[in-house]
């Protein structure tokens, strides 16, 4: 993994030096608010009255080629948190399940750049990100006529499924989720003197479970807000 993230970032570097006018990085922090898209036989499931966003923290260090005022390639490698809130249930009998992913990805987006004035300007930018999983932690809280249990777990990665003919309970359930995630990037912000306010949202493409049954997918969705500020050199 770190192999890849060092071509990754070394293959920018190259493709953008010869044409960049500016090169900046800068640090950013901020919220991810996530969820994740069911579909089961090509059809998206609404689950919007179980289903809740799980909010995550975002921490990274951003980079930015300016090839002149209104077009910048920005790549960035960021600590994210992914997952979701599944609650049901009555007021007698109820369960809360929820998922986090910790995540270190890789957002590449071309950005566009509208100045205002020297010190003022808003962009919009579009992308991709690739994700790979570090861990992940089930936990759950279930109600029964007023008594309460909890529990947790830690996630598995990988692409093995469930295998009925597995010697072992660990074989059996296989793995949760797999490791590697990918999808589009979307978001708008502003800068002042340095300082940043954006916001996005990102539309995940990769299939997460390890071994879906024909028609089965599931894939992040997920808006984020974050803070920062960019360094000149």
């Amino acid at each position: 993994m770190k192999k890849t993230i060092t071509i990754m970032f070394a293959t920018v570097a190259m493709a953008t030096s010869a044409f960049a006018q500016e090169f900046r990085v800068g640090a950013t922090a901020g919220m991810e608010f996530s969820k994740i898209s069911f579909l089961e036989d090509g059809v998206y499931e609404d689950n919007s009255d179980v289903m809740k966003s799980k909010a995550g923290i975002k921490i990274g260090v951003i980079g930015e080629c300016s090839f002149n005022d209104y077009i910048a390639l920005a790549p960035e490698l960021a600590f994210v948190q992914r997952g979701y809130k599944w609650e049901s249930g009555d007021s007698d009998e109820w369960t809360k399940l929820k998922i986090n992913i910790n995540y270190l990805q890789i957002p590449i987006n071309v950005k566009g750049i509208y100045p205002i004035s020297d010190d003022f300007k808003i962009f919009g930018f579009t992308g991709y990100y690739v994700g790979f999983a570090l861990s992940g932690k089930r936990s759950w809280k279930h109600q029964y006529k007023g008594e309460k249990e909890t529990d947790s777990e830690k996630l598995k990665f990988g692409s093995k499924g469930s295998n009925e003919n597995a010697s072992s309970d660990e074989d059996y359930f296989g793995d949760d989720y797999k490791r590697l995630d990918f999808g589009l990037n979307f978001g708008v912000g502003a800068e002042f003197k340095g300082f940043f306010l954006k916001t996005q949202y990102n539309l995940g493409l990769k299939n997460l479970i390890p071994v879906p049954e024909i028609g089965e997918r599931e894939t992040n969705r997920n808006f984020g807000i974050s803070v920062g500020y960019m360094f000149s050199f």
